[in-house]
């Protein structure tokens, strides 16, 4: 889409320590329900940041794959500032099967 653009920077640092969440999956979504519309997607560098440019203007949800998400408003010319406080880890639950289909567990 054509118009006034601003940016979005996203800052993710682990909550225990303060430190950098580095290679987090960061993306910003225009849609308003539980099914995403992509905008743009990146992951988080060494000091834990990442920044998306040429965003249109206007509200847009931040969404991170760490099961954090946070909405903020595209202004022109400027830039929308997100920070995530990350709890690390994540808990998945099911089994593990060998290549010959037996549980390993």
């Amino acid at each position: 889409r054509n118009g006034p653009k601003g940016s979005v920077v996203v800052r993710a640092v682990w909550k225990s320590s303060g430190g950098p969440a580095v290679n987090v999956r960061v993306g910003l979504d225009r849609g308003s329900g539980p099914w995403p519309l992509p905008v743009a997607q990146s992951r988080t560098d060494a000091t834990g940041m990442v920044r998306f440019e040429n965003v249109d203007t206007g509200s847009v949800r931040v969404l991170c794959d760490l099961a954090a998400d946070a909405r903020t408003n595209v202004e022109l010319g400027a830039a929308a500032e997100v920070e995530f406080r990350l709890e690390a880890g994540t808990t998945v639950a099911g089994r593990v099967w060998d290549a010959g289909g037996r549980s390993l567990g």
